[in-house]
């Protein structure tokens, strides 16, 4: 938990929660007195291993081999996470350890983002951001991470009676929706909407009807008191000719793509490709990514890593729903609520936005898978 909010705090010159992980689960292994067969490992993780052999792939046929391995450092620190949670968490308690540590972790991120916020004096989102001078968030769309954390807080309410731990909860949703706002994010805004909204649906279907349209109202209304800005925004979605660039660079190199993080790259080569001259853009600044998780898969990684992430995030969704059918214990259908809200999120923020060369995707995607494998192994023992 410390380690997938570390980045919100500046650069620090030692990876010091980096450091913190490896040691302490190289620690943890040592002392493991258990194996598991391996035969066993890839029946239950297979969609992973599967995604990382994919990867490993398209990194080798990329179109810049050097530049493909340079934005994918986060795989490995977000691998080491998968495998810990999967491995040494074991029990109810320890699933609700970590949410507690995810949310207490975006409580102190939100506090700091909001002092700086404060503290910045810029009008423009963008802006802000850039004054920040944060590697977590280098866009006002990088809250979208805040939103995708919301659900599991809202399934904290719920686990813990502690008076103590329930405000920690109400003090990270209110935050993030406040962030959300000052910077102006509409994808986040509706995406932090739809999974609480969701989530309290699965609890109680009038109460998620309920908090949807109070969200809803609450950040038109705060939107209101700030200008309309969010309101004027919906009507803008210049993402169109970024998804027909992305189409082509998937048309040209079909089975595995152009190689992670070559968009960027070849943006301006593939524009006129598309139809598209540069100078004629409204929105002439430097694209880093496509702003679509799965068009972007198809350009950068093929049908190959299209179909990979398909699997690796299909595998466990379809697992919780069949968790959600059978299990009937209340504490364990919160936890899988609030997955499931968790990976809406995702899946949401992925449509338009989200991409895997975005500092804090990867991370917060397998911890997610992590925290959905340690719940259905939770219920097979």
């Amino acid at each position: 938990c410390i380690y997938d909010f570390q980045f919100s705090f500046g650069s620090i010159s030692l990876d010091f929660p980096l450091a913190v992980l490896v040691v302490s689960a190289a620690m943890a292994f040592s002392t493991r007195e258990e194996s598991v067969p391996f035969s066993q490992l890839v029946k239950n993780y297979w969609h992973v291993l599967f995604f990382c052999m994919v990867t490993v792939l398209v990194t080798f046929y990329s179109v810049n081999r050097s530049h493909s391995l340079a934005v994918q450092p986060q795989l490995m620190p977000s691998l080491l996470v998968f495998v810990v949670i999967t491995q040494f968490v074991k029990t109810r308690a320890h699933i609700e350890f970590l949410l507690i540590g995810i949310v207490l972790a975006g409580v102190l991120v939100c506090c700091n983002v909001l002092y700086m916020l404060y503290t910045v004096e810029a009008d423009h989102p963008l802006h802000k951001i850039n004054q920040l001078k944060w590697p977590l968030f280098i866009a006002p769309n990088d809250v979208l991470m805040l939103s995708i954390i919301a659900p599991l807080a809202a399934g904290l309410l719920f686990l813990k009676k502690q008076w103590f731990w329930r405000c920690f909860s109400v003090f990270y949703l209110l935050f993030a929706l406040i962030i959300i706002v000052l910077l102006e994010s509409r994808q986040a805004l509706a995406v932090y909407s739809v999974a609480i909204g969701f989530f309290f649906l699965l609890m109680r279907p009038w109460l998620g009807l309920v908090v949807l349209v109070i969200l809803l109202c609450g950040g038109l209304l705060a939107d209101h008191l700030l200008g309309g800005v969010l309101v004027k925004k919906l009507f803008l979605f210049p993402r169109i000719y970024l998804w027909h660039t992305a189409w082509e660079m998937f048309l040209d190199r079909p089975l595995f793509g152009q190689g992670p993080g070559m968009f960027k790259e070849l943006y301006r080569e593939y524009l006129p490709r598309a139809g598209y001259v540069f100078e004629e853009l409204s929105d002439r600044r430097p694209m880093n990514w496509a702003h679509s998780l799965y068009i972007e898969q198809l350009a950068e990684r093929g049908v190959a890593g299209f179909i990979a992430l398909l699997l690796l995030l299909g595998k466990p969704v379809l697992a919780l729903l069949n968790q959600y059918r059978e299990v009937r214990g209340a504490e364990c259908r919160v936890i899988i609520m609030a997955l499931m809200g968790g990976f809406l999120a995702f899946l949401l923020s992925g449509i338009a936005e989200a991409s895997l060369v975005r500092l804090w995707v990867v991370p917060v995607m397998f911890f997610l898978l992590s925290l959905a494998s340690a719940v259905v192994c939770l219920k097979e023992r």
